[in-house]
């Protein structure tokens, strides 16, 4: 699944993963980049969230 690029569109990253859907990973290496990318980008996914849940917690709502 990782050449159709949807480990992008669980990470939120929607431009890439239709670039991916529409190229093939772009022909393929943009899986390879992944490989080594991929932990960076769940550790930015992972802080984003941790980020709006500490928000929500404080506010006691999720807003708009």
């Amino acid at each position: 699944l990782g050449l159709f690029g949807f480990h992008r569109l669980y990470l939120e990253d929607y431009d890439y993963f239709v670039i991916y859907m529409f190229t093939l990973s772009i022909c393929g290496v943009g899986f390879f980049v992944d490989l080594f990318y991929l932990p960076t980008m769940i550790k930015r996914y992972n802080k984003k969230v941790k980020k709006q849940k500490d928000i929500i917690s404080r506010t006691g709502t999720e807003g708009e």
